[in-house]
């Protein structure tokens, strides 16, 4: 991109120029930032001498009608003859509400205000404080230094054939040496503006059994002026899928950013083991994307297995009970219990009638014959306690022992 330059001759060798400044590369949110325009006295011949008056808005003749001061336009997105911006984009950048000339120049010291001239366009007017800025004689110079702030990226890109989002500044100024006017307008060599870069922080639920629901949350930080209709995809990985290599077990996209925070659908995880998330963040026109890495702080989860699952059966004459005997079967000597254990890691089943071990197992299915002979009439409790890797399992049942059966008499 070449400066663009309209000198002003009135008749003789009456010039000026106007060539604003900017940094070649910024980023949205950032603040502080230098820029400058230099006007700059361009008489020639008999003229070089002279010293020039820089026009402010409003002034009369010789200033040309219409001329608005120094003005600037920050963010010109095309430009058409004379480098006329005809194209604007405003409020990508917010310039300082108050300038000062640079030291060495003409303008030294010189405060200007800083005020918008024309909203749909964003130009803004320079005035000095001082009555007028004056050029004495060909080459003087003066620069004004100011300060601004990238609110947004150019929804325009000025130059699509550059790599990035580009933007160009206009500057504009009159000037006269008594008698004779002289215009001028010039752009700088541009500014590429990139997108704000944010963080995301996650959060995955915590341990879970297998059979269990996993999540995962999202928070987006460090966002300058986001634009609505962002999103989140998060991908999980597992188990034991170390550096989520292997295809996500779950996918869960397009989730919608709200007050900067997305959340997952959620996964039942069949499988033991350990899960990790990684959260992917779409970016929008002023923030650039970001992806959580694998194996981020609070990102992976552990799944244990389930604990065991105890079955429990019988003849139904004989099937552990809750009521009483009265008007229902019960036991007068004894019954054969059917244990089923379904679990992965199975360690061992303990049988306890009151209290009291009657059977020790490592096999997740087999068959008990509960004694009753010695038992009391009235009701009794088996508790069966099932441990596996994923912690245990107690199942409880009661049955009614019937009144013990008379016994033989021998009459001799």
């Amino acid at each position: 991109m070449l400066i663009a330059l309209l000198p002003g001759v009135a008749q003789a060798g009456v010039g000026a120029s106007a060539v604003p400044s900017f940094p070649p590369v910024v980023t949205v949110g950032e603040t502080g930032l230098e820029a400058s325009i230099e006007l700059r006295n361009t008489n020639t011949d008999d003229n070089a001498a002279d010293i020039n008056t820089v026009c402010n808005a409003g002034d009369a003749s010789p200033c040309p009608t219409g001329a608005r001061g120094i003005v600037l336009i920050p963010s010109c997105a095309a430009q058409g003859p004379d480098a006329a911006c005809t194209r604007f984009d405003p409020g990508v950048f917010a310039i300082a509400k108050t300038a000062t000339g640079a030291t060495g120049t003409a303008c030294g010291n010189t405060i200007f205000d800083v005020t918008t001239v024309d909203a749909a366009s964003g130009a803004v007017r320079f005035t000095p404080r001082a009555a007028h800025v004056t050029l004495p004689g060909t080459g003087a110079a003066c620069r004004i230094v100011f300060t601004f702030s990238v609110a947004r990226a150019p929804s325009i890109d000025q130059d699509p054939v550059v790599a990035g989002i580009q933007t160009v500044q206009v500057a504009e100024n009159a000037q006269h040496n008594g008698s004779l006017p002289a215009f001028a307008r010039g752009t700088s060599v541009g500014v590429t503006v990139l997108r704000a870069q944010p963080g995301i922080r996650t959060a995955a639920s915590g341990p879970v059994e297998a059979g269990e629901k996993l999540t995962d949350t999202a928070t987006i930080t460090g966002r300058i002026n986001p634009v609505p209709g962002a999103t989140v995809d998060f991908r999980l990985y597992g188990p034991d899928d170390a550096n989520c290599s292997r295809p996500p077990v779950f996918e869960s996209l397009g989730r919608p950013v709200v007050d900067a925070t997305a959340a997952s659908e959620p996964f039942t995880a069949r499988e033991a083991g350990t899960y990790r998330w990684r959260a992917f963040y779409s970016g929008d026109a002023n923030n650039a994307p970001v992806a959580g890495a694998c194996n981020d702080p609070g990102e992976t989860t552990t799944v244990r297995p389930a604990p065991p699952v105890v079955t429990v059966g019988g003849p139904p004459e004989v099937t552990v009970r809750t009521n009483t005997d009265s008007g229902g079967p019960c036991v007068k000597t004894a019954f054969r219990l059917r244990i089923r254990v379904a679990s992965e890691g199975l360690r061992d089943v303990k049988v306890k009638l009151n209290g009291r071990t009657i059977k020790t197992s490592k096999m997740a299915r087999f068959t008990l014959r509960v004694k009753a002979f010695n038992l009391p009439r009235g009701r009794h409790t088996l508790k069966i306690v099932a441990r596996g890797a994923g912690g245990r399992t107690v199942q409880r049942a009661t049955f009614f022992r019937c009144k013990r059966p008379a016994l033989p008499r021998f009459v001799g």
